[in-house]
């Protein structure tokens, strides 16, 4: 059964009201004006909750913070901030005014933060994030795998804001629509679908299926396919409408397959940039695709590169923009 403390201060127990029935407690609050006509509120209120609860909120003012809860929680804030610390199971909030901050759960559901920002730390589960006037961003860091207590691969789902990921070393897969993506560390395949986005790719060191519409850059470590690994399809990179640039080092071991589409391209320079020298490029290929008119063509550039004693295979195809190949 749930617990309440009433408000800690005696004189502020009229404030706080409790009904509890076999099935159910419930819990209300007010304010009451003193003596010299100024409203009294209640202290800090906390409310005990037992596992696998229904928890329903509703309040007009004031901030909410659930921590270390196993239930189902739905309701709505008229103002004040949301903070959710450890929490496992379901949830449906919506604040009108303010903030709303989760960390360290794993839940279900759907979050509205209708006229402020969405902050997530550590979340996991399919919880649709919703903030149409403000900010979400997701942060993951290594602290998550502690919490799930196991190497599980990521799953992150965000239709437009920004996901800052400090460790993918498990892999998994990575969507989002508009926004921008920063990831860390890759040491496991990983999968990212984007509509609009720039990403940000940094210490690569595994197989990446990538889709985005915008600018991407990568930087690649050098690695070897091992295990299961060895019988994957090659990492491949598919950009449109935007400039991909991938750096490696001077060492690395790989093949490359570099492709860019030019739709009616103006002039004749080459859209695949690089600094590497242009014999371990070999022989560029370029195809125009012209009507007999000559009003319409799509150009076709591409490279097949062995760099060092080969390795892992990368395919490279980027659509109306540039590609850049640099070392480190």
């Amino acid at each position: 059964k749930a617990t309440v403390n009433k408000g800690r201060s005696t004189q502020n127990d009229t404030l706080v009201k409790v009904f509890e029935s076999t099935s159910e407690v419930k819990v209300y609050t007010t304010s009451q004006k003193n003596k010299e006509n100024r409203k009294e509120k209640h202290d800090v209120l906390t409310i005990g909750i037992p596992d696998l609860s229904q928890v329903s909120i509703s309040t007009k003012i004031g901030n909410i913070n659930i921590s270390e809860v196993y239930a189902s929680i739905s309701g709505s804030m008229e103002g004040g901030k949301l903070t959710v610390d450890n929490m496992d199971g379901a949830i449906e909030m919506v604040n009108e005014l303010g903030d709303i901050e989760i960390n360290n759960s794993t839940a279900n559901g759907v979050v509205i933060a209708r006229n402020g920002n969405l902050n997530l730390k550590n979340v996991s589960g399919a919880m649709a994030s919703i903030a149409p006037q403000g900010k979400i961003t997701l942060n993951i860091d290594s602290d998550f795998y502690k919490k799930e207590q196991k190497k599980q691969p990521l799953l992150v789902r965000l239709a437009e804001g920004d996901i800052n990921i400090k460790d993918a070393s498990n892999g998994g897969t990575v969507e989002l629509g508009k926004g921008n993506l920063t990831v860390n560390d890759v040491k496991a395949p990983l999968v990212i679908n984007c509509e609009q986005s720039q990403i940000n790719l940094t210490g690569v060191e595994s197989i990446v299926s990538l889709k985005n519409k915008g600018n991407v850059l990568v930087r690649l470590n050098n690695f070897k396919l091992t295990g299961d690994d060895k019988d994957s399809p090659p990492s491949t990179y598919e950009i449109e409408n935007g400039d991909f640039t991938i750096e490696i080092s001077l060492t690395f071991n790989g093949i490359f397959e570099l492709w860019v589409t030019e739709v009616n391209p103006s002039g004749n320079n080459l859209p695949i940039l690089t600094n590497l020298t242009p014999s371990l490029l070999g022989k560029v290929s370029v195809i125009d695709n012209a009507n007999l008119d000559n009003t319409f063509n799509i150009r076709e550039t591409s490279y097949v590169a062995t760099l060092g004693k080969g390795g892992p295979r990368i395919t490279i195809h980027v659509t109306n923009g540039k590609l850049n190949v640099k070392t480190y």
